[in-house]
Parts: C-alpha cells; structure tokens; sequence
C-alpha cells in the first residue's frame, strides 16, 4: 500500500532559460537567515558512466532493509557541508545522504540526518531530517547490492562516489532510477549525476541539499524547480547538477621556533588552503605575535604579505615568511598567529577557520651575538714581518657587548678557533644590532712555519660571555701565504692516480707578491689526461687572487716526470714533479641490474652504474627503447617525464675510456596513470597536400582504446580571422581509424582546434584537445594595380585580379574598411553600383582607401590595399552635347583617361603568410 505523504505546493519559478525538467535553482532559497557560505548551483551535459570507473575498487554498500533502510558510509576525507567538516555519512534506499551517524530511530522522532525517510520535502525546510543530499528523495526501493561506492585518485585529490545502481526503482512501479553523488577532497562541490530512467507520473522527488536546523535557522537549495514534487518526465537524463559554494580560505598550519629572541628575525611558514567550492580572489595574509593563541590585548602584528595569488577550489598555498620580533617583547612565552584575509576584501561568512597560532614559543631574556665578518689579510707575509688586517664585528643579538676579549690567531689548517696560535689580544665593544670596523697590526712571529696558512679572529676566545650563538664567532682570511720575497715552489709529492679515475692537486708556491703564474716547462709533457686549470675561473684576468689546479682523467699507465714553471713579481722558479698512474684493478662491471619504476607523465631520473675499467664511461641503448619523454645522456643519466605506460625491455651498453665495453639488459615499468588520460596534444604541421601519418597516443585505463572525432575548429590565426567550427569530422582531408591512426593529407589551410575521444575497454572516456597548423603558402595576391575614378551618379564596374590560389576565388572586404556608399564587392570581385552625392560633404572629390581580401579552395590568403577617388561631376571631355550630367552605360572600369590617369598610382599590395 502506497504511504500516505501530504502534498506540498511549489511556487518557485525556473530563472535560466533551459527546459523545465532541466531548470536548476541559480539562487538560495532559504527560510531564515543563512549562516555559512552561499552555494551556487548550476547545470551541465555529461555521459552517465555507472561504476566501476578507472582507478579503484567498488564496495557494495548493505542497507538496513530494501525498503526505507539505510547503511553507514565512512567517509574516506572530512567532506566540507555548510562549512561544517564531517567524517561520516549515512546513504538511504530513497536517493538521500545525510551527514553524521545512521539513526536507527524514526525520522519522525526528530533526528536530523535519518537517511531512511521515505516521505520528501521542500527546500528549504525547519521540519527533520536536514542536513542532508536529496539526489532523488523519493519512496524508492534498492535491492541488496543495488547502492555501491567507490573512491578515485590518491591524497591529496581523491573523489568518492555513491551510486545508486539499476536495481533502485520507485515503489509499486517500474521506473527505474540511475544516479551519483560526486565529493572531492579538499572541496566543498556535491556534484549529482543522472543516467537513464523509466519516466511516469508516480514520481513526487525533491532535489538539492539542505544545512542543520540550528534554533529553527535553516538554508536551502534546490536542484530542480519541480521539489518536492518532481515526476518522473521531469528525470535530468546524462546532465550533472552542481552546488558549489564561494572562496573559504583557511590558515591550515603555522609553524614557528620554539625559541626566539626579541629584536631578531624568525621564519615562519604557514598553509593556506581554500576549502570553498570557487576560487578566491587575491589575497593577503599577517602574522602576529600573541601572549595567547588568539588575537587578544597585547596582539601585536609583525609582518604581512600583500598580493598573495588566488586559489583554487580545494587548493593550498604554503608561504615561507621573515618576520622580526618587536625590540622591546618581553621573555616568557609567545604566540606566533596566521591570519590570511585580515581586512575581510573576500566575501567569506566563515572566518573562524581564517587564523590559526603555533606555539608557544619562547622567546628569551636579552643577550649579545657576536660575530665576524669580512676579514682581510694579506696575501703574502714574511716571517718576522709586521702587517695589518681589517675586519668588522657584528652584534647580531639584543643586548649590547661590552668589553669582549677577542684574538687575532694562524693556524695551518682553515679551522681556527681558541686553542690556535695567538698573535694578538684585544676587546672590543658592540651595541644591539650595531657593528664595528676594526683595524688591527699585527706582528708575525719568525718561527711561524713557511707556506700555506691562514689568518683568523676569535670572539670570546675562552668562552666566558653568555650569547644567544657561539658558533659564528670565528672569521678566517683566505689562503696566506708565509714566505720571503723569494719565489720557491712547494713540491710535498704528488699522490697516486688511478687509470681512468678523477684525480687533481693543488700547486702551491711562496714569495714574490701571492699571485702565481704557472706553465708547463718548455720541452716538459703532462701526464695523458692531465692539464692545468685556474681557478675561479676569470679571477686571473679580472686581477683577484687565483689558485692554480692540475687535474683530469689519466689514461696511460706508467711514471711520468715533468717540470712545471711558476712567476710572481718578476721572479721565477721551476719545480720537478713525478706522478704514478696505476691500473684500478677491477674490471669493467655495470653495476645496475634493475631500474626503479616511473610514474606516467611524473618527473624521473635514474643514474646508471658501472664501476672498473678506466673512466670516464660513455652509455648507449643497443636495443629496445625507453618511452616517450625519456634519454639517456652519455653520463648515464635517464631523466625526463614519461609519456608512454607500460613495459619497456631495452639493452644498455656502457663503454670505458679504454675501450672496454658490457652490456646489461633492463626493464623499465611506467605505471598508468590513475584514470584513462589523453597524450597526443598536437600533430606535426603539414602544407597543403603534403601526406600524413600519425597514431594518437592516450595512457591508463583498459587497453585497447578506441578513438572517434569530436568537434574541430579552425581556429583565428591572423588579423581579420575569426574561428570557425567546422562540425564533426576531423581538419579538412584527414581521417581517423578507430585504433587512433590519423592519415591523409590537408585540403584546406589554417589552424586547428580537433577534440577527439578515446574510451577505453571499461567504457571510461576523455575528450582530447589537439593543435593541428596547416600553414598558408605563399603565392596568393592580389595583382590588380589601380582602380578607376567614380563619379557621383554614374554606374561603376571594376573586376579585381589575383595571381596564385587553386579553384574558385572569393572576394570580400577586409573587416573595418568600407567602399564609397552606392558601391558593393561581389563574391566574384566585380565592384559595381552608383555611388552617391551626400558622402562628398560638399567636396568637389574624396578619396576612399579600403583592404580586400582573397581566399582560394585551400582557404590560402592575400590582402590588397586600393582607394576609389570619387569625383562630384564627370570632366568636361565625358559629358554628352546634350545633357552634361549623364553617362555612357559603359562602367567605371571601361579605359579612357582617367583609368590611364591612374595607372600611375603605386598601390601598395599585402599578402598574408605564414611560415611553418
């Protein structure tokens, strides 16, 4: 027996102009005030695809009863529903989803969200269940295994759909009801697929999506204009209803140190994300330091970025920020805080989410931070030898330094520190912040040890001042030589090389002025593989201190003895060297045996292996091949985004220096991407008639694909053009085979737009936008020289010319240029008609200056630039006895003297081309 329902009437009215069992709600209709974010609900044309879809597994969902049941649907992400964020759903047999946990309860007994009501009603209403998805609420029935779910994608884009399959139908009847609902992570859009079913009047359904009931406070939004009465006729077949809310930005995180220090920067980095349904506007965003987690008495703000890029629904943004702590904040504990949209500019009813703190932090009491910064010394210094360096302290801290001992140090290594050789003791005072240039004479010792060393100062040598960080106290000089004035060459021997192994030292020297020269002596001969490097490079002939290098790869073995000439200063010196290369012992081996897998269209880089043999190694494929968007560099190196799925076998062989040569077979695993996606996004150009042959390549989903011809467009692509859709069929002259190949060869000119379609196996599909150019030839132009005068009241005739082009022309003026009015271009070219006096304006002639434009059968191009003068009478010499105002009836184009008059008259002609 059918349940007894009370009639409800309906008074909205459709504002969109589409069919009434199509017409979607464009505004809110709320019964009281509205408390979250408005939804703005729209329509679109889809192709109903039931599940399974590409890219998971489907569960079958079990109900409570076929009849009026319900079952709990974890959800796999917190769905956002009037700015609420939810983490469980209850899906019901009548087309219904409410949000929170199954009652078990009668829905009469007030609960909010009972998914099994079978008795539907308006949007919006105070009366229960609310909070709910009304994707067909009806008194329906849904056999066991007829409700299922499946969820897309990976974190953070995963889409979960619910579907009401074929066996859910209206009780007592046959009408059959096919249907999803649509929810993305990170998004507030509920999207509500239609498939096919059975129509009839027994139908009375509400559509669209309703808040809680806070104190009788209620927002509604319907989905048709028929709820809750909605009949089967008025079934929205392969259309998708949207409900999408406006821009929600929310602070997501804040991160910040857990100890700081007033007066002194800190980084702070904060997540914004837009948990609305539309994109936000540009933005901006503050940071502030809080004795609480929220803005309070005693808030103060210390940065702000302005400007910030608009997000995207569902989108996030992280920002790396610097703020600086105010001087005078006391220690204790801090508060840093994230506002995004502090001054409200985004229209944005929920701004709880719109701050967020980190912390605490504390920040500590005040105190110095010395450090040392741009010491110079000397280049070359004699031992025994006074000289100067010049350095500058800095107090990076809060709290001014007084008094700080400090030590002017040498040491043989590039680490200084304490317990190096002092050569000199001061103090120095620094306030907050501030800093000082120091000069300082010092006296070198003359049993400090010839050669390299380096100078150094040291803060607080003996660690007895408190700062906020003690490892910037130190400052070292670069490389110092300590030498007489002499030039000497430091030979301490060379190390060992190994064949075919990187190998490289420094050549070091004292005396003259620091700046050494170095050669190789007349008559001597490098190591083979070895040469001398200066480095860095340009520092020699940019006049700054360089050091000079002797490196490379050696590939003979033996002992080699040669010289090496070394100037500074005028002066000279020369050095033997003796240098063993020895074999590596190990031989020529590749090292990898596997490749890891790559993602399709993910960025991807593998480094081959080999070790033994002498290098450097140089790498090849010998068989097979890696797919698209993928090489192999001669390093070794395999990088690039692949554009192919599957398995690809392929062979590597690598090669030593010294010819040795292994191969190694591979296998490389592109995995598919998560659903059916297209590759091809262009085909190469072709000239007209010039022959094609192309496959179209797409990726993921179930193999084989199958491809059809969408919508093409020839697109603008030069001033005056405008697109044009030329249907179905692919570009002019091509055809597409059902396994994607593309053949023929263009029969008509331009740029075009070609949307293709490729379903694969399991019926997913994708439309495919590809650029196809067929560039325009050279050869079309317009040849007609002059055109004759006119004259007002006299029939014209004049026939433009062309030269080029292929078939029937075209003629037609150029977008924004006009003839003399009377005067008309036909198809043809013929320009004909009586031009009229009132465009003169009282002038006695007026020149009209116009583009025309020509297309041949291949749609190739010319423009012509021409002017008609347009004269008020005929001259004397054209006028009959009888009457001087008339004519002859031969036009305008007819000989005499003025067309000879204007033979003369140099136009200047335009022909449009494009280059591939």
């Amino acid at each position: 027996m059918e349940k007894f329902r009370p009639a409800v009437a309906s008074t909205w009215k459709p504002t969109n102009a589409v069919p009434a069992a199509l017409a979607l709600a464009l505004i809110a209709v709320p019964a009281m005030a509205i408390a979250a974010n408005p939804y703005d609900v729209s329509t679109r044309p889809i192709t109903y695809e039931p599940l399974p879809l590409s890219g998971g597994q489907v569960t079958t969902l079990t109900t409570t009863s076929t009849d009026d049941g319900s079952a709990d649907v974890g959800l796999p992400f917190p769905v956002r529903f009037f700015d609420v964020d939810y983490q469980e759903a209850s899906v019901g047999t009548n087309g219904l989803v409410t949000f929170g946990p199954r009652s078990t309860a009668s829905c009469t007994s007030g609960e909010s969200h009972c998914a099994n009501a079978y008795s539907n009603t308006a949007i919006p209403s105070t009366s229960t269940p609310n909070r709910l998805i009304a994707a067909w609420w009806d008194d329906l029935n849904c056999t066991q295994g007829a409700i299922t779910k499946q969820v897309l994608g990976q974190a953070p884009q995963r889409e979960l759909v619910i579907q009401w399959g074929s066996g859910c139908y209206r009780t007592s009847s046959t009408n059959v009801v096919n249907m999803q609902l649509w929810l993305r992570e990170g998004s507030s859009n509920i999207e509500i697929r239609y498939g096919t079913a059975a129509g009839g009047s027994s139908h009375s359904a509400s559509v669209g999506i309703m808040s809680p009931v806070p104190s009788g406070a209620v927002e509604g939004y319907r989905g048709l204009n028929c709820t809750p009465n909605c009949t089967g006729d008025q079934w929205p077949t392969n259309s998708a209803i949207v409900f999408s809310q406006g821009a929600d930005l929310a602070v997501a995180s804040v991160t910040a140190p857990e100890i700081a220090y007033s007066g002194m920067s800190i980084d702070v980095v904060a997540k914004v994300q837009n948990l609305g349904g539309l994109a936000s506007q540009a933005y901006s965003l503050r940071f502030l330091v809080s004795p609480t987690p929220s803005i309070s008495t005693g808030s103060r703000e210390v940065g702000r970025l302005e400007g910030l890029a608009l997000l995207q629904a569902g989108a996030s943004f992280v920002s790396n920020a610097t703020v600086s702590l105010p001087a005078d904040l006391a220690p204790g504990a801090w508060y840093v805080l994230a506002e995004v949209d502090p001054d409200k500019q985004i229209p944005d009813n929920d701004r709880a989410n719109n701050l967020r703190s980190s912390g605490p932090m504390e920040v500590g009491p005040p105190a110095p931070d010395l450090s040392v910064s741009d010491l110079r010394a000397p280049l070359q210094i004699a031992p025994g030898s006074d000289f100067s360096i010049e350095w500058t302290a800095r107090n990076l801290g809060n709290l001014g330094g007084v008094d700080v001992p400090y030590a002017v140090v040498v040491s043989g290594s590039d680490y200084v520190g304490g317990t190096s050789r002092r050569l000199l003791e001061g103090t120095i005072s620094v306030d907050a912040f501030s800093l000082e240039d120091v000069i300082d004479l010092v006296h070198l010792p003359a049993d400090v040890p010839t050669g390299i060393a380096y100078v150094g100062v040291v803060i607080d040598p003996d660690l007895r001042l408190y700062e906020l960080d003690k490892l910037n106290n130190t400052g070292i000089s670069p490389p110092v030589r300590i030498g007489s004035t002499s030039l000497q060459v430091i030979n301490p021997g060379l190390p060992a090389a190994t064949l075919g192994t990187a190998w490289c030292t420094r050549l070091e020297a004292v005396g003259g002025d620091g700046i050494f020269a170095w050669s190789v002596t007349p008559g001597s001969t490098l190591p083979p593989g070895l040469a001398l490097a200066e480095e860095p490079q340009g520092a020699r002939a940019a006049g700054r201190p360089f050091s000079t290098l002797l490196c490379g790869h050696p590939y003979a073995l033996g002992t080699f003895s040669f010289s090496l000439d070394v100037r500074s200063a005028g002066l000279s010196a020369s050095g033997d060297f003796v240098l063993d290369v020895v074999p590596s012992g190990i031989p020529l081996t590749i090292s990898t045996h596997a490749l890891p897998a790559a993602g399709f269209g993910r960025s991807y880089t593998t480094l081959l292996g080999a070790i033994g043999g002498a290098t450097p190694y140089s790498w090849t494929i010998t068989t097979g091949k890696l797919p698209a968007g993928l090489g192999l560099r001669a390093d070794g190196v395999i990088a690039g985004s692949p554009l192919e799925d599957g398995f690809f076998p392929l062979t590597v062989r690598v090669v030593d220096a010294g010819g040795q040569a292994m191969e190694q077979a591979l296998d490389l695993i592109v995995t598919s991407p998560s659903r059916l996606t297209c590759v091809t996004g262009s085909l190469p150009a072709r000239e007209l008639g010039e022959p094609l042959d192309e496959r179209l390549v797409a990726a993921g989903g179930t193999k084989p694909y199958k491809w059809t011809s969408g919508e093409t467009q020839r697109l603008a692509s030069a001033v005056g053009e405008v697109a044009v859709s030329l249907g179905a069929a692919p570009p002019p002259g091509l055809s597409l085979a059902a396994d994607g190949k593309v053949t023929g060869a263009p029969t008509q000119a331009g740029l075009y737009l070609w949307t293709v379609k490729v379903a694969d196996d399991a019926r997913a599909s994708e439309s495919c936008a590809i650029l196809f150019d067929v560039p325009v030839s050279q050869g079309m132009t317009v040849s007609t020289q002059a055109l004759a005068d006119a004259f007002v009241g006299s029939p014209y005739r004049a026939q433009l010319v062309a030269s080029g082009g292929v078939g029937a022309l075209r003629w037609s003026l150029f977008p924004g240029s006009r003839l003399p009015a009377g005067l008309v271009l036909e198809p043809s070219g013929l320009i004909s008609g009586t031009p009229t006096l009132s465009q003169l304006d009282g002038e006695a002639a007026r020149n009209f200056a116009f583009l025309v434009e020509v297309r041949d059968e291949g749609n190739r191009r010319g423009l012509g630039a021409t002017s008609i003068l347009l004269n008020a009478e005929l001259p004397e010499s054209s006028r009959s006895p009888a009457s001087s105002g008339n004519t002859s009836g031969c036009g305008a184009g007819v000989g005499g003297p003025s067309l000879l008059a204007l033979a003369g008259l140099g136009l200047r002609l335009v022909a449009l081309r494009r280059r591939r």
